[in-house]
Order: structure tokens, then sequence, then C-alpha cells
């Protein structure tokens, strides 16, 4: 499975709902519980736009995302993610985002 392959199958998932099976096969749980617990409710997501460098093993995509944090403040965030992969797991992952 190319990087390209890897990166829409883990956003794909996402978009149906299944965030923890999507975690679970691309990272580690951990690196979902700190966002997980800033979170009160999501009402929506999705993703427009994906690249990857098969020899490099990095792969970006344009993503966003609405929610009401437990703050009960409510964001749309739009963010690029760019993520470094060895074999089947992200093993290094920067985001830029717009600050509410």
């Amino acid at each position: 499975m190319s990087y390209m392959d890897k990166i829409k199958d883990l956003y794909t998932k996402k978009a149906q709902g299944q965030v923890m099976e999507a975690f679970d096969k691309y990272y580690q749980r951990e690196a979902l519980k700190k966002w997980q617990s800033s979170i009160k409710e999501l009402h929506g997501g999705g993703h427009d736009f994906f690249t990857a460098n098969e020899e490099e093993n990095t792969t970006s995509v344009r993503s966003w995302v609405e929610a009401t944090f437990q703050d009960g403040n409510r964001y749309k965030m739009t963010e690029v993610a760019l993520q470094k992969w060895q074999g089947d797991q992200i093993i290094e992952e920067h985001f830029y985002y717009n600050a509410p």
C-alpha cells in the first residue's frame, strides 16, 4: 500500500467515524487521548487535499473540524498536517492551522 493510499485510508476512516480504528492502525492510541479530552462535542469535519512523497515516506493533508471544546467555545478549524512514516506508522507529525 502506498503512502498516498495510507493517508487517504486514515482520513476516510476518520470521516466515517472510525477514529479509534484509524488511530490504532496508523498511530498509537496515546496520540489521540489529549485531543479527545479537549473536545466536548464534534459537529463535523472533512478533508480535501492530499499529497505524498513515496521516496521520502511523507504525506500531507488539508482538513477541517468543527467542535465545541470543554471550555464551551465552538470553533471551525482548518489545518494542514505533515506526516513522516515508517512502514505503516506515522512517526512524526506537524500541524499548521488557523487559530480561532
